[in-house]
């Protein structure tokens, strides 16, 4: 063995400069008075046009009877669960559609114009 140490690394040591970036503190700005207020008001405004109401939902109901179809059948017809069907029935749906619902009335053979009225 030679005396002399023999270095077998060939690379150069690696020094990160870039410094990270300073964390920027978000000043405490107090909202304008009544900002709160007008947007409740803001969305009080705004009405509700699609809701599910009664008449939709027997109207589907007396359809699905006359046309002889379980809620799984009209679901199958449909493509949807059979318990979105169930909700429409219900009332009790999250997400109401209006084009939906025309699409059921449409495959009941109900026509759309005599159960949905510009009043509601």
């Amino acid at each position: 063995m030679n005396s002399t140490s023999v270095n077998y690394q060939d690379w150069e040591p690696v020094v990160f400069t870039k410094k990270p970036k300073e964390i920027i503190k978000k000043e405490n700005t107090p909202r304008p008075a009544g900002n709160k207020e007008l947007t409740r008001l803001i969305e009080d405004d705004i009405p509700k046009l699609n809701k599910m109401t009664r008449e939709y939902s027997l109207a589907i109901t007396n359809g699905r009877a006359a046309m002889g179809f379980s809620q799984k059948d009209l679901a199958l017809r449909l493509s949807v669960k059979d318990n979105v069907i169930k909700e429409y029935e219900n009332c009790q749906v999250a997400n109401f559609n209006m084009g939906f619902l025309k699409k059921i009335l449409r495959t009941l053979k109900v026509d759309p114009k005599t159960v949905i009225t510009k009043s509601c």
